[in-house]
């Protein structure tokens, strides 16, 4: 079969959108997922904009761990404009089925964790960097720190002096002592920013 493969259009063939200059176009903030700055991730944090909204802002109630918070989830702890922090998560998953299933909105959930896929009515960000292990600001969080995201100016902030505050963090053991690549991997990997 002598089939020949053409890997890029001529300039006639090309689509209008892509000789559209750069500033024609306008950022979408309704779908997808945006890069957000800020007081709580510097290096930056991943928000899944198809959840709540353009602007959330609420006071953090802040968790160690995951099954604290669905825990308090679950109790009727959390209240619409609650800001859920939870460090050191590798996935959000779980905390997003409790917040569905319990039928909250208006709510913020904040991780230095993955974001997992979801349907949730809530602002979720994600990957907060430098996370709470690496002495990052979302572990100088508290109860009660107000807490600022907006879309469009791709901003996530708290008006908490967080660079006063001593991390309350306490990095969990790690699972693979003894393995010399993880070992290595885990101290010289940082942000991919």
């Amino acid at each position: 079969m002598n089939a020949q493969i053409k890997m890029t259009p001529t300039a006639t063939e090309a689509p209008a959108f892509m000789a559209a200059p750069l500033e024609a176009v306008s950022p979408v903030v309704s779908s997808g997922f945006a890069i957000l700055h800020g007081s709580i991730a510097p290096v930056g944090g991943i928000l899944k904009l198809s959840g709540f909204g353009e602007r959330f802002e609420g006071q953090a109630r802040v968790f160690e761990d995951e099954m604290t918070a669905i825990a308090a989830i679950r109790a009727g702890e959390i209240a619409s404009g609650t800001a859920i922090i939870i460090r050191h998560k590798t996935d959000l998953r779980d905390i997003v089925d409790a917040i569905e299933h319990a039928g909250i909105t208006g709510i913020a959930l904040i991780s230095d964790g993955h974001i997992a896929g979801s349907t949730a009515q809530a602002m979720i960000v994600g990957s907060c960097a430098p996370a709470a292990q690496a002495g990052g600001n979302i572990g100088r969080l508290r109860d009660g720190d107000m807490i600022t995201i907006d879309a469009t100016s791709r901003r996530i902030d708290t008006t908490a002096d967080l660079s006063g505050r001593k991390s309350s963090f306490t990095a969990p053991a790690r699972g693979y002592q003894g393995h010399p690549a993880l070992e290595k991997y885990a101290r010289v990997m940082t942000a991919a920013s």
